[in-house]
C-alpha cells in the first residue's frame, strides 16, 4: 500500500494525495543541503532541465523523484523571475502528459478528482462539462480544440483517453505554477540554487519597441490622460473596465504585481487578497495565464474614460502606448530646444 502511494506520488507530486504524503514525510531543508546533499542536487538538475525543456520519465527512486519537485518548486520560486515559473510549468505539466498516456481510466479519473476537475467516464469515453472545456481550452491555440470539433451530449464534452489528457494538462500546469507562484520565502540555502539557475539559463527580452523603457515607467507626466483620469479616481472606486484598463496598462510598462496592487490600496473597501488575485490574473499569472494587453483606445471610448487632449487629436492616438512614445518624444524635442 505505501509503495503504491509513494508511486503516485512520483508520478503526480502536485495532486492533493501527493502534497498530504509529502507534508507528512519531508525533511527540513537543511537536511537536504547538508546529510542529503544528492537530493539537492537532484532538484536542482531537476529544475534546469525542466527549463530546457527536457522531460525525464525514468528514475531510480520514487521518494526522491517526488520531493525533489518541491526542492525544484523552491529553487525556481526563488528566480523571483516569473518566465522561469511559467517555462518551469509548462515542461513539468508536459511530463506529467507523457506518463498520463500509460494510465487507466481509474487513476485519471482519481487525478482529475484530486485537482478539482469533475468529470465521468463511460466505455473509455470521458465526459466534461462544455464550460470547462472551454475555461481549459483558452490557453490551446491549435484549432483543433475549438469546441466545435467535438461531440457534446446534454452539455458534456465527450474526449477519448490522450484527448483528455492533453486537456488535463492544462489544469496540471496551472496547478504547478500556482505551487511555485505562491512560495512566498525562500529559505536561505536554497537561494544559491536559485542563483545558479539565474547563471545557467537564457530569459528572453522583449524587443525594444513591445515596452516602455523602466527608467520612465513612472513619468506620470508621459501618461495618456484615460489613464490619469483612473489614476485619479482609485479613491472613489473603478469599475471593472477601469479596473481592468488600469492594470494593463500599469504591467505592460514595467510595474510589478506589489506596485500595482499599492495603487489600488486607496479604494473603498480594499481587499489585498483579492486584489492581487485580480491583478494576478489579468497579467496571466494565474487562472488561463493569458496575459491581457492594454485596451485600444477605441475600446477605452466604450467604457466612457477617453478623455483626448491636444496630442491625441493632433496625432490621431489609438492605443495607450503610442501616447506615451508621442508624448516622451515630445518632451524631448522640448528639452533639445
Amino acid at each position: 500500500m505505501l509503495e503504491k502511494k509513494v508511486r503516485w506520488a512520483a508520478k503526480y507530486p502536485f495532486d492533493r494525495d501527493a502534497i498530504n504524503y509529502f507534508k507528512s514525510v519531508a525533511l527540513p531543508i537543511k537536511d537536504y543541503v547538508t546529510e542529503y546533499k544528492d537530493v539537492i542536487e537532484y532538484a536542482y538538475n531537476r529544475a534546469l532541465n525542466s527549463l530546457r525543456g527536457r522531460i525525464n520519465l525514468d528514475w531510480d527512486n520514487d521518494y526522491v523523484e517526488g520531493i525533489s519537485f518541491y526542492l525544484a518548486a523552491l529553487i525556481i520560486a526563488g528566480t523571483n523571475n516569473f518566465y522561469l515559473y511559467k517555462r518551469f510549468s509548462d515542461i513539468e505539466a508536459k511530463r506529467a502528459y507523457k506518463i498520463l498516456q500509460r494510465e487507466s481510466i481509474e487513476n485519471i479519473l482519481r487525478l482529475s478528482n484530486n485537482l478539482d476537475l469533475s468529470i465521468s467516464s463511460e466505455d473509455e469515453v470521458i465526459n466534461i462539462f462544455y464550460i470547462d472545456f472551454i475555461r481549459l481550452t483558452k490557453g490551446i491555440s491549435s484549432i483543433h480544440w475549438r469546441l466545435y470539433n467535438f461531440r457534446l451530449h446534454k452539455g458534456y464534452v465527450n474526449l477519448h483517453k490522450k484527448a483528455f489528457a492533453r486537456l488535463l494538462t492544462e489544469v496540471i500546469k496551472n496547478k504547478i505554477y500556482d505551487i511555485v507562484s505562491s512560495i512566498r520565502e525562500i529559505p536561505e540555502e536554497i537561494v544559491f540554487y536559485s542563483n545558479k539557475i539565474m547563471d545557467n539559463v537564457t530569459i528572453p527580452r522583449k524587443e525594444p519597441d513591445e515596452i516602455i523603457e523602466l527608467k520612465d515607467r513612472k513619468k506620470a507626466a508621459l501618461f495618456p490622460p484615460c489613464v490619469k483620469y483612473l489614476l485619479e479616481n482609485v479613491k472613489q472606486g473603478l469599475s471593472h473596465p477601469g479596473r481592468f484598463t488600469l492594470v494593463t496598462f500599469l504591467h505592460r510598462i514595467g510595474y510589478d504585481v506589489d506596485e500595482i496592487v499599492n495603487v489600488f490600496k486607496v479604494t473603498p473597501d480594499f481587499n489585498e487578497r483579492m486584489t492581487r488575485y485580480q491583478v494576478e490574473h489579468i497579467t496571466g499569472m494565474r487562472g488561463s495565464r493569458i496575459e491581457y494587453n492594454i485596451p485600444s483606445c477605441k475600446k477605452i471610448r466604450s467604457y466612457g474614460y477617453c478623455i483626448p487632449d491636444e496630442i491625441c487629436k493632433k496625432y490621431n492616438i489609438r492605443h495607450p502606448l503610442k501616447y506615451i512614445k508621442i508624448k516622451r518624444r515630445l518632451l524631448s524635442h522640448e528639452a533639445e530646444g
